[in-house]
């Protein structure tokens, strides 16, 4: 068992260390025109980071893989939105619309992320490791919108 902690703290300080080597990207860079996810990219598991430009403190980490459903598809989520009972939607974009009232609309919303926002990704090799590096980046990022 002190072999597996072992392995388990090293993946998460290899994590944390890489949050902080990634240089961040554009979100424009992962979706289409229609805000659909570009093929080929970020098909596999993983952690993200979303900052506001220019400020240190992270928006939102969350992770994705499970199921098929890699990075690529969160991320498009966040471009995703459509009114009534069924909605494609992301956690950072129904609290930015609906809960908090942040934007008036969906499309001042995709232009704040893609104006104003920057992701960092970490590739994993499961959506547990995943998931277990989000908890972490989380509870060490303090991200202002994953605070309940």
């Amino acid at each position: 068992m002190a072999k597996q902690l072992s392995q388990i703290i090293k993946f998460i300080e290899g994590g944390v260390k890489e949050v902080k080597k990634t240089p961040p990207q554009t979100l424009g860079k992962f979706v289409s025109h229609s805000w659909r996810p570009i093929k080929g990219q970020l098909e596999y598991p993983g952690v993200y980071v979303i900052y506001q430009e220019k400020r240190k403190q992270p928006l939102y980490v969350g992770s994705a893989g499970k199921g098929g459903h890699y990075l690529k598809y969160r991320i498009s989520d966040l471009f995703a939105y459509g009114g009534g009972k069924w909605k494609f939607k992301h956690t950072l974009t129904e609290k930015l619309l609906d809960k908090l009232g942040r934007f008036r609309t969906i499309d001042g919303l995709r232009a704040f992320y893609l104006v104003r926002c920057r992701i960092k990704i970490i590739r994993t090799k499961t959506i547990r490791e995943a998931r277990i590096l989000e908890d972490v980046l989380i509870e060490l990022l303090q991200p202002k919108y994953n605070q309940e």
